[in-house]
Protein backbone atom coordinates (compact mmCIF):
# COMPACT_ATOMS: atom_id res chain seq x y z
CA UNK A 1 0.00 0.00 0.00
CA UNK A 2 1.25 3.15 -1.25
CA UNK A 3 2.38 6.28 1.23
CA UNK A 4 -0.68 8.09 -0.04
CA UNK A 5 -3.81 5.30 0.47
CA UNK A 6 -2.29 4.80 3.77
CA UNK A 7 -2.32 8.33 5.14
CA UNK A 8 -6.12 8.65 3.70
CA UNK A 9 -6.83 5.38 5.52
CA UNK A 10 -5.42 6.53 8.89
CA UNK A 11 -7.43 10.12 8.11
CA UNK A 12 -10.82 8.13 7.41
CA UNK A 13 -10.31 6.05 10.63
CA UNK A 14 -9.17 9.19 13.21
CA UNK A 15 -12.80 10.82 11.92
CA UNK A 16 -14.98 7.26 12.72
CA UNK A 17 -13.07 7.47 16.28
CA UNK A 18 -13.75 10.89 16.44
CA UNK A 19 -17.52 10.52 15.41
CA UNK A 20 -18.32 7.59 17.27
CA UNK A 21 -16.27 9.28 20.92
CA UNK A 22 -18.41 12.18 20.11
CA UNK A 23 -21.79 12.25 21.63
CA UNK A 24 -25.04 14.21 21.15
CA UNK A 25 -26.43 15.43 24.24
CA UNK A 26 -29.61 17.05 22.49
CA UNK A 27 -31.66 14.78 24.68
CA UNK A 28 -30.55 15.20 28.25
CA UNK A 29 -33.17 14.34 30.76
CA UNK A 30 -33.35 17.42 33.23
CA UNK A 31 -35.71 19.55 33.85
CA UNK A 32 -35.06 23.31 34.71
CA UNK A 33 -37.02 25.81 37.00
CA UNK A 34 -36.66 29.37 37.80
CA UNK A 35 -36.38 28.55 41.48
CA UNK A 36 -37.13 32.28 42.25
CA UNK A 37 -37.07 35.94 40.10
CA UNK A 38 -35.77 38.17 42.57
CA UNK A 39 -37.36 41.22 41.54
CA UNK A 40 -38.75 44.12 43.17
CA UNK A 41 -41.28 44.49 40.90
CA UNK A 42 -42.36 40.71 40.46
CA UNK A 43 -42.26 40.88 36.57
CA UNK A 44 -39.48 39.49 34.33
CA UNK A 45 -36.17 40.02 33.98
CA UNK A 46 -34.16 40.54 30.64
CA UNK A 47 -31.65 38.17 31.43
CA UNK A 48 -28.63 40.34 29.57
CA UNK A 49 -29.16 42.94 32.72
CA UNK A 50 -29.50 40.57 35.20
CA UNK A 51 -26.82 38.62 37.44
CA UNK A 52 -28.11 34.72 37.40
CA UNK A 53 -26.94 32.14 39.35
CA UNK A 54 -27.37 28.27 37.11
CA UNK A 55 -27.33 25.38 39.85
CA UNK A 56 -26.94 22.04 38.10
CA UNK A 57 -26.04 18.73 39.45
CA UNK A 58 -23.78 15.35 38.83
CA UNK A 59 -24.10 12.01 40.12
CA UNK A 60 -27.50 12.67 40.71
CA UNK A 61 -30.15 9.89 39.81
CA UNK A 62 -33.96 10.10 39.26
CA UNK A 63 -34.43 8.86 42.59
CA UNK A 64 -32.21 11.59 43.70
CA UNK A 65 -34.67 14.63 42.45
CA UNK A 66 -35.80 15.81 45.35
CA UNK A 67 -32.52 15.31 47.35
CA UNK A 68 -30.82 17.82 44.23
CA UNK A 69 -33.86 20.49 44.81
CA UNK A 70 -33.38 20.47 48.17
CA UNK A 71 -29.53 20.73 47.95
CA UNK A 72 -30.20 23.97 45.58
CA UNK A 73 -32.66 25.22 47.98
CA UNK A 74 -29.47 24.98 50.78
CA UNK A 75 -27.50 26.75 48.61
CA UNK A 76 -29.89 29.59 47.44
CA UNK A 77 -31.15 29.90 51.62
CA UNK A 78 -26.82 30.48 52.45
CA UNK A 79 -26.72 32.92 50.43
CA UNK A 80 -29.73 35.26 50.02
CA UNK A 81 -32.11 33.81 53.09
CA UNK A 82 -32.37 37.06 55.58
CA UNK A 83 -31.05 35.16 58.60
CA UNK A 84 -29.05 32.21 57.75
CA UNK A 85 -27.88 34.57 54.28
CA UNK A 86 -24.58 36.41 53.49
CA UNK A 87 -24.16 40.24 53.75
CA UNK A 88 -24.00 41.76 51.18
CA UNK A 89 -26.32 38.64 49.10
CA UNK A 90 -28.79 38.94 51.64
CA UNK A 91 -29.02 42.46 51.79
CA UNK A 92 -32.54 44.56 50.03
CA UNK A 93 -31.89 45.74 47.37
CA UNK A 94 -29.17 43.45 46.77
CA UNK A 95 -30.52 40.47 47.22
CA UNK A 96 -33.73 41.35 44.45
CA UNK A 97 -31.50 41.47 42.09
CA UNK A 98 -30.85 37.85 41.19
CA UNK A 99 -32.48 35.38 38.89
CA UNK A 100 -31.65 31.95 40.25
CA UNK A 101 -32.03 28.70 37.91
CA UNK A 102 -32.07 25.22 39.04
CA UNK A 103 -31.60 21.85 36.12
CA UNK A 104 -31.97 18.65 37.07
CA UNK A 105 -29.77 16.40 35.18
CA UNK A 106 -30.15 12.82 35.21
CA UNK A 107 -27.04 10.50 35.79
CA UNK A 108 -27.02 6.90 35.22
CA UNK A 109 -25.23 6.35 38.72
CA UNK A 110 -25.03 8.04 42.07
CA UNK A 111 -22.09 10.15 43.19
CA UNK A 112 -19.00 10.89 41.53
CA UNK A 113 -15.83 8.41 40.70
CA UNK A 114 -12.28 8.53 42.14
CA UNK A 115 -9.86 8.75 40.00
CA UNK A 116 -11.84 8.47 36.71
CA UNK A 117 -15.14 9.04 36.32
CA UNK A 118 -18.79 7.44 36.60
CA UNK A 119 -21.14 7.25 34.32
CA UNK A 120 -22.56 10.11 35.07
CA UNK A 121 -23.61 13.35 32.84
CA UNK A 122 -21.23 15.63 33.22
CA UNK A 123 -18.54 13.15 34.19
CA UNK A 124 -17.03 14.77 37.31
CA UNK A 125 -14.40 12.58 39.35
CA UNK A 126 -11.98 13.41 41.73
CA UNK A 127 -8.31 13.90 41.27
CA UNK A 128 -6.22 14.06 43.86
CA UNK A 129 -7.28 17.24 45.88
CA UNK A 130 -9.88 18.47 43.15
CA UNK A 131 -12.52 17.82 41.06
CA UNK A 132 -12.29 17.57 37.24
CA UNK A 133 -14.14 17.22 34.56
CA UNK A 134 -13.93 13.95 32.34
CA UNK A 135 -15.79 15.57 29.38
CA UNK A 136 -13.24 15.41 26.29
CA UNK A 137 -12.07 12.64 24.20
CA UNK A 138 -8.19 12.59 22.89
CA UNK A 139 -9.30 13.44 19.74
CA UNK A 140 -11.04 16.63 21.30
CA UNK A 141 -14.93 14.97 21.12
CA UNK A 142 -16.90 15.61 23.66
CA UNK A 143 -17.79 12.76 25.97
CA UNK A 144 -19.87 15.04 28.20
CA UNK A 145 -22.03 18.23 27.89
CA UNK A 146 -20.02 21.23 29.68
CA UNK A 147 -21.82 23.04 32.04
CA UNK A 148 -22.06 26.04 30.22
CA UNK A 149 -23.64 24.15 27.04
CA UNK A 150 -25.76 22.89 29.46
CA UNK A 151 -27.27 26.18 31.21
CA UNK A 152 -27.59 27.73 27.51
CA UNK A 153 -29.44 25.17 26.40
CA UNK A 154 -31.74 25.04 29.53
CA UNK A 155 -32.09 28.89 29.77
CA UNK A 156 -32.42 30.25 26.22
CA UNK A 157 -30.68 33.46 25.98
CA UNK A 158 -28.83 33.15 29.42
CA UNK A 159 -25.95 36.03 29.41
CA UNK A 160 -22.75 33.07 30.90
CA UNK A 161 -20.73 36.55 31.44
CA UNK A 162 -23.55 37.80 34.23
CA UNK A 163 -23.98 34.30 35.02
CA UNK A 164 -22.09 31.72 37.85
CA UNK A 165 -22.82 28.10 37.42
CA UNK A 166 -22.48 25.75 40.01
CA UNK A 167 -22.40 21.93 39.75
CA UNK A 168 -23.73 20.26 42.93
CA UNK A 169 -21.87 17.10 43.32
CA UNK A 170 -23.73 14.43 44.95
CA UNK A 171 -20.72 13.30 46.71
CA UNK A 172 -19.39 13.03 50.04
CA UNK A 173 -15.62 13.64 49.77
CA UNK A 174 -13.50 16.64 51.63
CA UNK A 175 -11.12 18.25 49.07
CA UNK A 176 -9.29 20.99 51.17
CA UNK A 177 -8.71 24.15 50.01
CA UNK A 178 -7.66 23.52 45.94
CA UNK A 179 -10.42 20.85 45.67
CA UNK A 180 -12.99 23.28 45.91
CA UNK A 181 -11.14 25.75 43.30
CA UNK A 182 -13.59 26.89 40.86
CA UNK A 183 -12.87 26.09 36.84
CA UNK A 184 -11.95 28.65 34.80
CA UNK A 185 -13.12 29.23 31.24
CA UNK A 186 -12.31 32.42 28.69
CA UNK A 187 -13.67 36.06 29.53
CA UNK A 188 -13.16 35.55 33.38
CA UNK A 189 -16.50 33.53 33.76
CA UNK A 190 -16.32 30.34 36.38
CA UNK A 191 -18.04 27.32 37.06
CA UNK A 192 -17.97 26.43 40.85
CA UNK A 193 -17.64 22.75 41.67
CA UNK A 194 -19.51 22.04 45.51
CA UNK A 195 -19.76 18.57 47.07
CA UNK A 196 -23.57 18.55 48.29
CA UNK A 197 -23.34 16.04 50.33
CA UNK A 198 -20.88 17.12 53.37
CA UNK A 199 -22.02 18.15 56.81
CA UNK A 200 -24.37 21.14 56.45
CA UNK A 201 -22.16 24.31 57.95
CA UNK A 202 -19.26 22.77 55.92
CA UNK A 203 -21.70 23.03 52.73
CA UNK A 204 -22.96 26.60 54.12
CA UNK A 205 -19.03 27.95 54.12
CA UNK A 206 -18.59 26.38 51.12
CA UNK A 207 -21.11 27.90 48.79
CA UNK A 208 -20.20 31.57 50.62
CA UNK A 209 -16.50 31.27 49.58
CA UNK A 210 -16.89 29.40 46.64
CA UNK A 211 -19.64 30.93 44.77
CA UNK A 212 -20.13 33.88 46.23
CA UNK A 213 -16.86 35.03 46.86
CA UNK A 214 -14.59 33.60 44.56
CA UNK A 215 -17.16 32.87 41.87
CA UNK A 216 -19.45 36.19 41.78
CA UNK A 217 -17.23 37.99 43.93
CA UNK A 218 -14.00 37.04 41.80
CA UNK A 219 -11.70 37.13 45.33
CA UNK A 220 -8.99 35.30 45.92
CA UNK A 221 -9.69 32.34 48.64
CA UNK A 222 -6.94 33.14 51.30
CA UNK A 223 -4.33 30.27 52.65
CA UNK A 224 -2.99 28.72 49.57
CA UNK A 225 -0.48 29.38 46.80
CA UNK A 226 -0.86 33.00 44.96
CA UNK A 227 1.23 33.54 41.88
CA UNK A 228 1.78 37.24 42.33
CA UNK A 229 2.24 37.91 38.66
CA UNK A 230 -1.06 36.13 38.28
CA UNK A 231 -2.75 38.62 41.14
CA UNK A 232 -1.80 41.31 38.74
CA UNK A 233 -2.24 39.98 34.85
CA UNK A 234 -6.34 39.05 36.32
CA UNK A 235 -6.88 42.41 38.23
CA UNK A 236 -6.57 44.17 35.70
CA UNK A 237 -7.83 41.98 33.02
CA UNK A 238 -11.12 40.90 35.06
CA UNK A 239 -11.11 42.51 38.14
CA UNK A 240 -10.12 39.27 40.05
CA UNK A 241 -9.02 39.24 43.62
CA UNK A 242 -10.10 43.00 44.78
CA UNK A 243 -9.40 41.43 48.39
CA UNK A 244 -5.44 41.14 47.50
CA UNK A 245 -2.40 42.86 46.55
CA UNK A 246 1.29 42.39 46.44
CA UNK A 247 2.26 45.43 48.61
CA UNK A 248 1.74 46.31 51.80
CA UNK A 249 1.35 50.21 51.76
CA UNK A 250 -1.14 51.13 53.44
CA UNK A 251 -1.95 54.58 51.25
CA UNK A 252 -1.73 52.43 47.83
CA UNK A 253 -3.11 49.10 48.91
CA UNK A 254 -6.38 48.44 47.02
CA UNK A 255 -8.21 48.97 49.86
CA UNK A 256 -6.54 52.14 51.31
CA UNK A 257 -9.84 53.68 51.06
CA UNK A 258 -11.48 51.73 53.69
CA UNK A 259 -7.94 52.33 55.88
CA UNK A 260 -8.22 56.17 55.17
CA UNK A 261 -11.77 55.82 56.93
CA UNK A 262 -10.92 54.52 59.76
CA UNK A 263 -13.25 51.36 58.36
CA UNK A 264 -13.36 48.76 61.36
CA UNK A 265 -10.95 45.89 61.46
CA UNK A 266 -9.37 46.77 57.81
CA UNK A 267 -5.45 46.51 57.48
CA UNK A 268 -2.97 44.78 56.06
CA UNK A 269 -1.80 41.35 56.66
CA UNK A 270 0.48 39.45 55.23
CA UNK A 271 -0.91 35.96 53.96
CA UNK A 272 2.32 34.56 52.81
CA UNK A 273 3.89 34.10 49.33
CA UNK A 274 4.44 38.09 49.14
CA UNK A 275 0.39 38.57 49.21
CA UNK A 276 -1.65 40.76 51.76
CA UNK A 277 -5.31 41.29 52.58
CA UNK A 278 -7.34 43.48 54.52
CA UNK A 279 -8.24 40.80 57.21
CA UNK A 280 -7.20 37.07 58.49
CA UNK A 281 -10.81 36.86 59.94
CA UNK A 282 -13.19 36.18 57.51
CA UNK A 283 -15.00 33.01 55.32
CA UNK A 284 -12.35 33.87 51.94
CA UNK A 285 -9.69 32.56 54.84
CA UNK A 286 -10.21 28.53 54.15
CA UNK A 287 -8.71 28.44 57.48
CA UNK A 288 -10.35 30.51 59.46
CA UNK A 289 -14.20 28.98 60.40
CA UNK A 290 -15.59 32.40 59.55
CA UNK A 291 -19.36 32.70 57.35
CA UNK A 292 -18.79 36.55 56.50
CA UNK A 293 -16.88 38.80 53.92
CA UNK A 294 -14.36 41.30 55.02
CA UNK A 295 -15.34 45.05 53.89
CA UNK A 296 -12.99 45.60 50.53
CA UNK A 297 -14.43 41.78 49.41
CA UNK A 298 -18.54 43.51 49.99
CA UNK A 299 -17.49 46.07 48.23
CA UNK A 300 -15.94 44.34 45.36
CA UNK A 301 -19.36 42.09 45.41
CA UNK A 302 -21.50 45.11 45.21
CA UNK A 303 -19.53 46.71 42.85
CA UNK A 304 -19.91 43.42 40.44
CA UNK A 305 -23.82 43.74 40.98
CA UNK A 306 -24.04 47.33 39.97
CA UNK A 307 -21.41 46.38 36.80
CA UNK A 308 -24.58 44.35 35.65
CA UNK A 309 -27.61 45.52 37.16
CA UNK A 310 -26.63 49.00 37.70
CA UNK A 311 -26.90 51.85 39.03
CA UNK A 312 -23.16 53.35 38.03
CA UNK A 313 -21.12 52.52 41.50
CA UNK A 314 -19.66 55.38 43.68
CA UNK A 315 -19.16 55.66 47.17
CA UNK A 316 -21.92 57.92 47.51
CA UNK A 317 -24.61 55.67 45.62
CA UNK A 318 -27.56 55.72 47.75
CA UNK A 319 -27.65 51.51 48.04
CA UNK A 320 -24.26 51.62 48.63
CA UNK A 321 -24.85 54.05 51.70
CA UNK A 322 -28.34 52.11 52.46
CA UNK A 323 -25.53 48.65 53.34
CA UNK A 324 -23.34 50.28 55.00
CA UNK A 325 -24.89 52.60 57.31
CA UNK A 326 -23.78 56.32 57.06
CA UNK A 327 -20.01 57.89 56.99
CA UNK A 328 -17.74 56.32 57.91
CA UNK A 329 -19.90 53.11 56.14
CA UNK A 330 -19.92 50.40 58.62
CA UNK A 331 -21.61 46.74 58.32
Amino acid sequence: MNTKKTLILLSLFSLLFFLSCTKNFDNMTGYVEKQRSRNINDVPKELNRQPSIVIMGDGYTLADMEKFRQDAQNLEKYLFDPVEGVSPFNKTPFSNYFNIFTIFLNSEERGIGDGRAKNTILRCFYDQNMIRFDDVNFFGGRKAPSPYDVAQQFVPGINLINTIVVVLVNDTKICYSTGYRNVAFGGGNWISLIPADVDPQEFRRLVIREVGGRGFGRLAPLGTFFDTDLIKLWYDLYGFFANVDITDDTRTVRWAHFINIGYPAVGVNSVGYGVYCPNLYNVMNVNSGSFEYDGPSREAIIKRIYSIHGPEWSWDNMAFNIYFGGNPPRI
